[in-house]
């Protein structure tokens, strides 16, 4: 009986310790960056231009930073999970998260800019914001008619 309490409290003070491990290794931008290569391993993403759009969708505190370090801290579990469309509401949260971070990359990219094409690599412009267009027809699904 004294073996199984000892075996239980060094295999909780591991856990413990590994989500403290994770907890303090964890940040905001690696939380995007897994939401966008799970939802989007279809696609060649630019490494770079994923980091420079993580930090800029953070500096838009647009969504919570506990949610994504949370996120971050459970990465190893979530990316291997494959949440249902019509799950409970915890899966259906995750998800409308997940669809707010891919819908932004994808405007900010260059991905519609190039015809949608999927075998080209998509490339992170610069933060796509509708209220801020520089120009008037700054929408990322305006194409050159150009050739």
């Amino acid at each position: 009986m004294l073996d199984r309490r000892r075996f239980l409290a060094v295999g909780m003070a591991g856990l413990a310790g590994l989500v403290t491990w994770r907890l303090i290794r964890s940040s905001d931008e690696d939380a995007i960056i897994a939401v966008l290569k799970k939802r989007l391993d279809y696609l060649i993403l630019d490494e770079n231009g994923l980091r420079v759009f993580a930090r800029d969708l953070v500096a838009q505190q647009i969504i919570s930073s506990h949610k994504l370090r949370m996120l971050d801290i459970a990465e190893p579990v979530y990316t291997r999970l494959s949440l249902a469309a019509h799950g409970n509401v915890l899966t259906r949260a995750i998800r409308h998260g997940e669809e707010r971070i891919v819908t932004q990359y994808l405007l900010s990219s260059d991905f519609f800019q190039n015809g949608a094409d999927e075998t080209r690599e998509v490339h992170y412009y610069r933060y796509y914001d509708p209220a801020r267009t520089p120009r008037p027809c700054g929408t990322p699904f305006a194409r050159s008619i150009m050739s």
